[in-house]
């Protein structure tokens, strides 16, 4: 699958994931074989080593680390890329050994996260891979106390414009019935705050008769997308259990956001219905 295809599938969900996860996290990509360069050598730091260092801090951290294991010749490799390209909040690129693979995912990183999400690294004896990777912000390190200075500042950057963007996208991808879902989720969201329950962000898709269909269509594509999930719950009203959508993290954001809020109420109604959906 290209990166383009598996960032369409699959990017809102993942980053719904990484809100919703209870720990920030880092994945590193890198070489998994040390380059026998006399510079190496001399300075005896390994992939291993850089790994350990990595981990280290995370844990310190009290985040969680995402590395892919040695698997440069298996088929899903590609794939394995690109989830931890989006399934982490941050990334290392260690271009010390600038291989054809580690290349190929520093590009894939850069195009699909937002500067402040990546740091570039090489130690500080190692050549620049090339010109034009040096044109690139990177840092150089010598020591693994001073590569942990590094990755504790990349991970105290404020990435939530990451999320806004996605925010400022989504109603591009939206089909009206999806749209109309979201609105019933909405509504929903009014009356429960009514009603004291200020936990419910979850609507019914039962009993819609011949459109009912169209309705668990546009909610499984707002499931795809990371906006909604589907549960089988209790309905105190109907005294029965029926199949409800329940807004994700995400689809929280997204329906707070002035992009949803503006497109479908007038001026004088938004900050109204902000404050009933707390």
């Amino acid at each position: 699958m290209r990166p383009y295809e598996y960032a369409h599938d699959n990017y809102d969900r993942l980053l719904n994931e990484r809100l919703e996860a209870p720990k920030k996290s880092i994945g590193l990509l890198c070489s998994f074989h040390d380059a026998h360069d006399s510079w190496r050598l001399s300075w005896n730091y390994s992939y291993n080593d850089l790994k350990k260092t990595v981990k280290s801090t995370c844990d310190e951290l009290n985040m969680t680390f995402d590395v892919i294991s040695e698997i440069e010749y298996s088929s899903d490799w590609a794939e394995k890329v690109m989830h931890l390209i989006l399934a982490n909040d941050f990334l290392v690129v260690d271009v010390t050994s600038p291989r054809p693979t580690v290349m190929y995912e520093l590009g894939i990183a850069c195009s699909f996260r937002d500067d402040a999400s990546v740091l570039i690294c090489k130690m500080q004896q190692a050549p620049m891979p090339s010109t034009e990777i040096g044109q690139l912000q990177m840092v150089s390190y010598d020591s693994a106390d001073e590569l942990k200075g590094f990755l504790r500042r990349h991970t105290a950057q404020d990435t939530s414009h990451e999320v806004e963007k996605n925010l400022r996208l989504l109603h591009y991808r939206l089909s009206p019935g999806e749209m109309e879902m979201l609105i019933r989720l909405l509504q929903a969201r009014g009356k429960h705050v009514q009603d004291k329950a200020m936990n419910a962000w979850h609507a019914s898709v039962s009993g819609d008769g011949e459109q009912s269909y169209f309705k668990l269509a546009a909610v499984k594509e707002l499931q795809r997308l990371g906006l909604a999930r589907f549960d089988y719950d209790y309905n105190a009203d109907k005294n029965q259990s029926e199949w409800a959508f329940h807004a994700t993290e995400l689809g929280k954001r997204y329906l707070r956001s002035d992009y949803f809020l503006k497109r479908h109420f007038p001026p004088d109604r938004i900050d109204d219905i902000k404050e009933g959906l707390l």
